[in-house]
């Protein structure tokens, strides 16, 4: 097969090799973005934006809704809400968030039948992999299970 390309044609070919590799190295070239960095539970946090966002505005939220949930669910300080749940013998008032967290948490145990048990604590301590001593002889350290940890783990 025989093409006839005209000058025309090879105008037309040359120009568009040519916007197509300028195309792709424009997709290749890393868009122009905003990162802002912090910390957070014994880790590290980022978040990248499109560049022309005001990026910085955004530390202050972040780092006060990371503080608010650090001071609702760690179980590594002892003034958290979490924490103070955990050592409760009693019903305990609790924010609107931990219940959601705790009422979601028993959910994915009943739906996992047990292979998922936020009731461990006890268990763990026991099995002395408690944060801490205090957490371990508060938890009964080699004493039986509680019976809200599950059979399943129980058993284990």
């Amino acid at each position: 097969m025989r093409l006839n390309l005209t000058r025309r044609h090879m105008l037309a070919l040359t120009g568009a090799t040519l916007a197509t590799a300028g195309g792709a190295r424009a997709a290749m070239e890393k868009p122009a973005t905003r990162t802002i960095e912090g910390r957070a539970f014994a880790s590290a946090w980022r978040i990248t934006l499109p560049d022309g966002n005001n990026a910085g505005t955004l530390r202050a939220p972040v780092d006060a809704l990371l503080a608010q949930v650090d001071r609702q669910m760690s179980p590594w300080r002892d003034d958290s809400e979490i924490s103070a749940f955990n050592r409760a013998h009693k019903e305990t008032p609790v924010s609107a968030e931990t219940a959601l967290v705790a009422r979601a948490a028993l959910g994915i145990a009943g739906a996992s039948d047990g292979w998922f048990d936020p009731t461990v604590g006890p268990l763990i301590a026991r099995w002395g992999l408690a944060r801490s001593a205090a957490t371990a002889s508060r938890a009964g350290r080699g004493s039986r299970p509680r019976k809200t940890v599950s059979p399943r783990m129980r058993r284990a």
